[in-house]
Order: structure tokens, then C-alpha cells, then sequence
């Protein structure tokens, strides 16, 4: 097992795959419980202040999980495609990308989940491929990025997400192109070492600095980090509210024509250890 969760620690330091393989092992389980726990606390926070989330979810740990998302599902939360297996989708031939939508959308379908959009891992997908996702139903690609803030220390993170130097919404080959806000909860976590407090303050000024661009936020919090940013995220979504913000899902954006709006969302690559060997497999042929 500690071999698979050093292989897919990919373009890191020695040390760095040490301390991520550590960080990995307590922040999931040998079961599914403790994301299933973090999952249904972040679901009722949200609906505690009527907002709309967003959960993309590899689609082949949907399938290896499909009792625990079946005890998830909430009016206001939506399940989007976070690819077929976790890799590197810009890296794919179109026909091979073409079969893992496919495939994603039959488990989706499985599940009884009609699924609307898609993000990329690691937030790497070419905007040519979009009609792929066009041609399989889905209406709007979440994998571009949008820096509103930077930090010293940052260079080589924010140089491998390539973010979009001007922000924007677009319909590309029929799909819209929704921007995720960064930093997200992995650089302030897991890169400057943020907690409580500067945590909050941080996350909340991202949210400020955006609305005042006239950027919609976009957030990423992944849920296996819920236990270190859940106050934080209840500070966002308090201020939210006092000033009439509105929370909605990725796809709730494509429809809404209001400024005064943001997204919450969180990316599922695993909810169990176990879940690693099938998220990363990559001998799929299209």
C-alpha cells in the first residue's frame, strides 16, 4: 500500500513524498468513514446557510464508494465528473479521453447522478478537447485557474498550474470554461502551513479581493482537509450571507446572471486508502 501512495506522488522531493505519504495516511482511512464524516459535516454546514457545493468525484472512486454517495446526496449539493481514473488529462489522446467520459458517465449514471460538468486532475486539461466534453452531454470544464493572490515561495506550484493571466468566463466549443480560484485550501494547508485564524482571514480576503475585481470566487476546498478549514469556511459563508452573496453550484453559474455571486467546491480523488490502486490504474485503451 505504501508503494502505491508513493507512486502517485508525483514531482516531489524524496522528503516530500515522505511527508505526503504520512499526511495521506491520516487524513484517510482503510474504510470510507472518515471522508464520509467530513462529507456530511461539510454538506450541513452548507445547507445551514442555504449554499450550493460542488464535488467532483473520480468516477472510479464513485464506483467503489457508491453506498457512501448514495447516503450524501442533499438538494443543493451537485456530483460533477473529476475524471474516469486521477491522471493527467492534457496528456491523453482525444479518442482515450473520449472513452473515460464515456465510462465516467455510465458509473455516474449507475449511481443515479445525472452529471453536468467535469474537472480535470491536477487541474490539467487542453481547452481544444473541449468538444469531447460537449459531445458527451456535459455543459460546463471547471480546470482552469485564476491566481487572485500570490505568495512568496509560490513560483514553481503556480508555474505548473499555468493560471490565466485575465479572468473570465467563456464558452469554448460549447462548453463553458469556469475558472477555480487559487490559492485553494492545498497551497494555504498544505504549502504556507495556515491554520485557524490566518486561515479564515486568508480565505475570506481571496473571497473579498475577487467579488471587488469583479471576479466570481471559485473556491477549492477538498474535503479531506475539512477538519483543518471548516471555521474558516464558516466565517466565508457567514460574510456571505450578511452581504447577500449568493452560493451557488457550477452549474447553478452557467444559468445565473447575478453579480454578487460565488462557488464553493471541493475535489473527491479518493474517500479510502484502498481507492488509490484504482484512481491511478493507466493501462485504459480507448
Amino acid at each position: 500500500m505504501i508503494k502505491k501512495l508513493l507512486s502517485a506522488t508525483k514531482r516531489r522531493s524524496p522528503l516530500d513524498i515522505a511527508r505526503r505519504s504520512a499526511t495521506l495516511l491520516k487524513r484517510y482511512g482503510m474504510t470510507s468513514k472518515k471522508l464520509e464524516n467530513n462529507l456530511q459535516e461539510y454538506i450541513s454546514l452548507a445547507e445551514d446557510f442555504n449554499a450550493g457545493v460542488t464535488f467532483p468525484i473520480t468516477a472510479t472512486t464513485l464506483k467503489n464508494n457508491m453506498d457512501s454517495i448514495f447516503s450524501l446526496k442533499a438538494k443543493h449539493v451537485e456530483w460533477a465528473i473529476h475524471g474516469y481514473i486521477h491522471v493527467e488529462y492534457d496528456n491523453l489522446a482525444p479518442q482515450v479521453i473520449d472513452t473515460h467520459i464515456k465510462k465516467a458517465i455510465s458509473i455516474f449514471h449507475e449511481a443515479k447522478i445525472n452529471p453536468l460538468g467535469f474537472r480535470a486532475p491536477y487541474l490539467k486539461f487542453d481547452s481544444k478537447k473541449l468538444r469531447i466534453l460537449k459531445k458527451n452531454g456535459l455543459i460546463y470544464d471547471s480546470s482552469r485557474s485564476y491566481l487572485i493572490e500570490n505568495y512568496p515561495g509560490l513560483k514553481k506550484i503556480v508555474e505548473y498550474y499555468n493560471p490565466m493571466e485575465k479572468w473570465k468566463i467563456t464558452k469554448t466549443n460549447g462548453v463553458y470554461e469556469i475558472p477555480v480560484t487559487l490559492p485553494d485550501d492545498e497551497i494555504f494547508i498544505d504549502r504556507l502551513g495556515m491554520r485557524d485564524k490566518q486561515l479564515s482571514k486568508h480565505l475570506l480576503e481571496v473571497v473579498k479581493k475577487s467579488l471587488k475585481a469583479g471576479v466570481i470566487p471559485v473556491l477549492q476546498l477538498h474535503p479531506e482537509r475539512w477538519q483543518i478549514f471548516k471555521g474558516a469556511l464558516e466565517k466565508v459563508m457567514l460574510w456571505a450571507t450578511e452581504n447577500e452573496i449568493k452560493m451557488v453550484t457550477l452549474y447553478e453559474l452557467t444559468k445565473t446572471k447575478a453579480n454578487k455571486v460565488m462557488c464553493i467546491t471541493g475535489d473527491i480523488d479518493i474517500m479510502k486508502i484502498s481507492d488509490f490502486a484504482a484512481t491511478r490504474e493507466q493501462k485504459w485503451q480507448a
